[in-house]
């Protein structure tokens, strides 16, 4: 592992802790109610990780489970999501609470064993 992330790591471990401390709740977490993260801007456009070659698709619930008529763009897909397997785990920092909160301070993913990673043509 390089110094510089490592560097990363460790500044990522401090801030982490330190929002821990400060009062704020920290529960685990799977997938929110999304099947990838991939999505659109305000403007409409494409939001995926990509290169000049290469567009990146990482799932977070099983691929097979996404309903057909549904467009990953989109992002959200409440409540179908919520009835496939996670491919991620991890955890979230709320100020106070879910279901106190509109939403996480913060949220941390780390894609288990067999998370499907898809590349796509970015043209």
């Amino acid at each position: 592992m390089s110094h510089r992330v490592r560097g990363a790591l460790a500044v990522m471990a401090l801030v982490i802790a330190g929002t821990a401390l400060s009062g704020n709740v920290r529960v685990p977490a799977g997938a929110g109610p999304f099947y990838a993260r991939i999505e659109r801007n305000v403007a409409g456009e494409p939001l995926v990780p990509h290169d000049e070659e290469w567009a990146v698709v990482p799932f977070y619930r099983q691929p097979e489970c996404v309903r057909p008529d549904f467009n990953l763009l989109d992002l959200f897909d409440i409540p179908a999501c919520f009835g496939c397997q996670d491919t991620v785990a991890g955890f979230e920092i709320w100020r106070t609470g879910p279901g106190l909160d509109l939403v996480p301070l913060q949220v941390v993913s780390f894609g288990m064993e067999g998370m499907p990673i898809w590349l796509a043509p970015w043209d």
